[in-house]
């Protein structure tokens, strides 16, 4: 048709290899997504769909192969397809997936006879405590961690009528000494969150900012690495670790309480140190031998294909080494750093391997995993903890690399609907 338009969405990827706030190298993508208006031209259906397979050739290759170039930077065009912010974005209706029937792993029949009133009503006090941390003037400068807090804030406001009075934030702009994301804030910002909580109780968590790892020495990880977050005064007073935050989050919540944890950083899988981590397929991750030599095979035959050989070497002493380290059973793993009582769910935006991207949507700096949660809202009001998991999973998968994680602190009735 004459005059006809249809939206283009331009997402341009920067992968820079940097060094991370504890020393280590990493590699960061950035994503810029620009939507635009364009007049439809004939035949141009045909340029889009070569130009979406050719996309789909170089994501695949982008995936197995490791940056190491400085900066490398490449355009992808996707036609049809609107990306912009969720407070513009309308509803849209989508049709059912084929992974919407996913049948969950449930818990064991008796379990919930076991342990009765589990899951929180969240109808009582709401509460939530908000990090994010951009690392203004120093090499570990970040962009949207700030306005991710923004955005959670008005999400929890607008969706699910937190007050407020009650939603505590952290961040560099702060003027309230207290407020700054130092570490002894983040603390006694955690303790703050979970103070005085009772049953029915709903609270939320969330961090935006640098995530990494460092080795475990309590023995209690299946890869030997602790998984930590970056306070602004790191530096001077250290990373916080996922047992720190467990111990505080996690094992003190009384019975019925429900916290929601969104953590928006790297290596974030395994944050707050849950048991129970729900895979795409609706099964529970194993971190047993078997699955550690099923990874080692994997890995070696991928570097092995790619002709590879010292890095199948790389990859087989790795694999040895972490079929060396003493893996938990589920039953001690839930004794450790889980709760029979509370109920803790926890979205991540990538795994405990992978980086997490900070992005840019038409202009403004995001982290691609508060983004891709509020989205979801948007294109569906009412969903199941699966649902929303796997639509998450789906936005991402746009545009980003990360995987995203969802764990608990307990067995849980993924089926259910999801609420705060």
């Amino acid at each position: 048709m004459i005059g006809a338009k249809k939206i283009v969405t331009t997402t341009t990827t920067t992968t820079t290899t940097i060094r991370r706030p504890d020393g280590t190298e990493e590699v960061v993508r950035k994503q810029e997504v620009r939507t635009d208006h364009v007049p439809i031209v004939p035949g141009q259906a045909m340029v889009a769909e070569a130009e979406e397979e050719e996309e789909e050739k170089q994501e695949q290759q982008e995936a197995t192969q490791q940056t190491t170039s400085a900066k490398v930077q490449t355009t992808n065009i996707i036609v049809g397809n609107v990306y912009i912010p969720p407070s513009i974005n309308p509803a849209v209706s989508h049709p059912e997936r084929a992974d919407s029937f996913i049948k969950w792993e449930a818990p064991p029949a008796h379990y919930h006879t076991m342990y009765p009133d589990l899951v929180s009503s969240c109808t009582g006090a709401k509460r939530a405590l908000l990090v994010g941390i951009v690392y203004k003037g120093t090499e570990n400068h970040l962009e949207g961690c700030i306005n991710d807090t923004m955005l959670m804030k008005k999400f929890l406001i607008q969706k699910y009528k937190y007050d407020p009075a009650n939603i505590r934030m952290l961040n560099e702009d702060q003027t309230d000494p207290s407020l700054i994301p130092t570490r002894a804030n983040i603390l006694a910002s955690m303790k703050w969150l979970v103070e005085g909580t009772q049953m029915g109780d709903s609270l939320v968590f969330q961090f935006s900012g640098h995530g990494g790892q460092t080795a475990d020495l309590n023995g209690d990880e299946s890869d030997g690495e602790d998984e930590t977050i970056f306070p602004l005064d790191f530096k001077t007073a250290g990373m916080i670790i996922d047992d720190e935050m467990n111990e505080i989050l996690v094992r003190g919540l009384p019975k019925g309480v429900r916290l929601t944890a969104v953590f928006d950083c790297c290596h974030s899988g395994s944050a707050l140190d849950l048991p129970f981590t729900y895979l795409p397929d609706g099964r529970i991750k194993s971190h047993g031998t078997l699955h550690k030599i099923g990874k080692m095979a994997s890995s070696t035959t991928t570097e092995l294909l790619k002709g590879d050989v010292k890095g199948a070497i790389e990859n087989i002493k790795e694999g040895m080494r972490q079929i060396a380290i003493r893996t938990m059973s589920q039953d001690e793993k839930v004794a450790a750093k889980g709760s029979l009582v509370a109920d803790v769910i926890l979205f991540s935006g990538c795994k405990d391997y992978q980086t997490s991207s900070d992005a840019r949507v038409n202009g403004r700096p995001v982290g691609a995993m508060t983004y891709a949660l509020t989205k979801a809202f948007k294109e569906k009001e009412e969903m199941t903890y699966g649902e929303l998991f796997n639509r998450i999973r789906h936005i991402l998968a746009e545009h980003f690399l990360q995987i995203p994680q969802i764990s608990s602190a307990r067995f849980m009735d993924v089926n259910q609907p999801f609420i705060m």
